[in-house]
């Protein structure tokens, strides 16, 4: 299983958006390929406890189904997501492309060199993860974002 605090995983994941430029098209979905670099980056400043989220209390999420969802089960093209991290509901608003793009990379990069016994503050859809399961979830987001773009 791919995952953010794995470094190789991690390399691939930077190359791959480092690639993005502004003239991206997707594939689905509503957001711009720039708005994606901060709904990319919100639930990682969440994780760092910078951002806030209102917790969704759903008991589904936070089973052994959310911990599947995490790791395993493919996500649909519209998967559910904390509407503070939605153009409009609370995400933070894009700026600049390259700046934001590389505020994205400066936070996959702090959030990969925090201590291993760091607390992460609790995702707002699948509550308190391990810290395996957090590198898991953000490797598979990014991911799914990044192939949103072709890229």
């Amino acid at each position: 299983m791919k995952n953010l605090f794995v470094l190789e995983d991690r390399k691939d994941l930077i190359k791959r958006i480092e690639s993005l430029n502004p003239t991206n098209t997707k594939n689905w979905g509503k957001m711009t390929v720039h708005q994606i670099l901060a709904h990319l980056a919100d639930p990682i400043r969440l994780s760092l406890g910078e951002k806030n989220a209102v917790d969704i209390n759903n008991p589904v999420f936070k089973s052994f189904f959310g911990k599947w969802m995490v790791r395993f089960i493919p996500w649909p093209k519209a998967a559910p997501t904390a509407g503070e991290f939605l153009p409009g509901n609370g995400m933070t608003e894009p700026t600049d492309f390259n700046s934001d793009k590389q505020t994205l990379l400066l936070l996959i990069h702090r959030i990969a060199n925090v201590p291993p016994d760091h607390q992460f503050k609790a995702h707002p859809l699948f509550g308190p993860l391990s810290r395996k399961d957090l590198g898991r979830l953000y490797w598979r987001h990014l991911d799914h974002h990044l192939r949103q773009f072709s890229a």
